[in-house]
């Protein structure tokens, strides 16, 4: 029992392939806080991240659509310009080349995030959108919260104390209502401009939502006997576009203060690094997607990073919409009712010997040479989930990744110091205390 929710937690990649890929029809909802009173199916509010049945089907077609590699490229100029601004902003704030970059990482990596899911172009370092994003992530654990701590061990009377779950929840969400309504207006503002005020700025993933359509016919959904349009609504746009600044800021920013964290303890591969970015790269213009992809030993590296630190593994559960048996490994049966999440518990997994071997524990990037992966479980590596609820926007993610890391590499040699930690904490997401760092420039 997980508070008011009934969680079954396991490191059994068969059970998870059947939870996450076989019977995703049963398995298509995400386990969610006890609060949540929302109707997933039909709520116009909800985003892909929440909804499910036919309308996230239909969501996940159109934003799949606006998440292209070729959207992707588009906002290239977007990632350089925060690349840049990160590289001044570590030159300006180190003292003696070191410093926490964990700050300005998330600043970077926000700074995407807005800039090409809304076109704000807030200064570095200065997002308000941020701040109100960080007041509703950082919430008290639920043992430290008094109210929350005694709500949470009232199951068998959730009828009652969701409601009560609910209205306690809406102070943290307070900040948020704040970021949609301010979203709301500049997606208003965007549908009434002109073509030639449009051709004028960068496009981003505002634009790419507005243009993407899918043909649907008439749901199967026995609750839902209507006509789906085409395109996203105006609240499915302003929801996915809350998605993207909330979903897409801290997550690659921890991830890339555990890349550098790596990169510093194992200087033999930051150099592999740096040559294969010096083979392929020589000025700022080459740095882009495809230039990007040639390098392969950056992509292992990052591969192995997350499989060491994973830090999306907390939202790894699917919730049961009706009841069902699944199969375990060993062939045995267990019969898995309504309302009941699966959670794969990945930091398991990602350390599983039968799996990854006796050097599970060693920090090895070859691991995920083509000759060595092949053979391997689809669930052993859960970076991005799996199956049809997989993260839309992993290949963003993935460029964004490698793109700070080549900009930084150019330019620094990153090391360990004193102050250097491995600690982490689990909130939302899996996260480094810290990513104090020595930044050496490069001659």
């Amino acid at each position: 029992m997980e508070g008011s929710q009934r969680v079954l937690v396991s490191s059994d990649v068969e059970l998870l392939h059947e939870v996450f890929v076989k019977q995703f029809q049963i398995f298509q909802s995400r386990k969610l806080h006890a609060s949540f009173v929302l109707n997933q199916k039909s709520d116009p509010n909800l985003n892909l991240f929440l909804t499910e049945g036919s309308k996230w089907k239909r969501l996940r077609g159109l934003i799949t659509s606006a998440l292209t590699v070729k959207q992707i490229k588009q906002i290239d100029p977007i990632i350089k310009e925060a690349s840049h601004e990160l590289l001044s902003e570590i030159k300006a704030k180190a003292k003696n080349n070191q410093l926490n970059v964990l700050p300005i990482l998330l600043d970077a990596s926000f700074a995407v995030i807005a800039r090409s899911a809304l076109g704000v172009h807030e200064k570095f370092g200065e997002s308000k959108f941020l701040g109100q994003i960080l007041a509703a992530l950082n919430v008290k654990e639920t043992s430290k919260n008094y109210v929350q701590a005694f709500l949470a061990g009232t199951y068998e009377f959730r009828a009652v104390t969701v409601y009560l779950q609910f209205l306690s929840f809406l102070t943290t969400l307070g900040p948020l209502i704040k970021m949609r309504k301010t979203v709301s207006e500049l997606i208003v503002k965007r549908e009434q401009e002109s073509e030639e005020e449009k051709e004028k700025r960068q496009q981003d993933f505002v634009d790419f939502l507005r243009e993407s359509q899918e043909d649907f016919d008439v749901t199967t959904d026995a609750d839902l006997k209507l006509k789906e349009p085409k395109k996203l609504t105006r609240d499915e746009i302003i929801s996915t576009a809350q998605m993207f600044l909330v979903a897409g800021g801290d997550t690659t920013s921890n991830f890339i203060g555990y890349c550098l964290l790596e990169l510093a303890k194992h200087p033999e591969h930051q150099e592999t690094i740096f040559q294969e970015i010096f083979d392929f790269i020589q000025s700022d213009d080459d740095i882009n997607y495809n230039n990007i992809k040639e390098l392969t030993f950056l992509d292992r590296f990052i591969k192995e990073v997350s499989r060491i630190h994973p830090v999306g593994y907390p939202v790894l559960a699917r919730r049961a919409v009706e009841n069902t048996t699944i199969t375990c490994s060993d062939g045995k049966l267990i019969a898995i009712e309504k309302g009941v999440c699966i959670f794969a518990n990945a930091p398991v997994i990602h350390m599983d010997k039968e799996i990854w071997g006796e050097d599970a524990e060693k920090f090895d990037p070859d691991r995920f040479l083509p000759e060595n992966a092949k053979d391997r479980h689809p669930m052993a590596l859960l970076t991005f989930g799996a199956g049809p609820r997989i993260c839309p926007g992993k290949n963003l993610a993935v460029y964004e990744v490698k793109h700070f890391i080549v900009f930084l590499l150019r330019e620094f040699k990153i090391e360990m110091n004193d102050e250097t930690s491995f600690n982490e904490i689990t909130r939302t997401l899996l996260c480094p205390v810290t990513a104090n760092l020595t930044f050496n420039p490069r001659q």
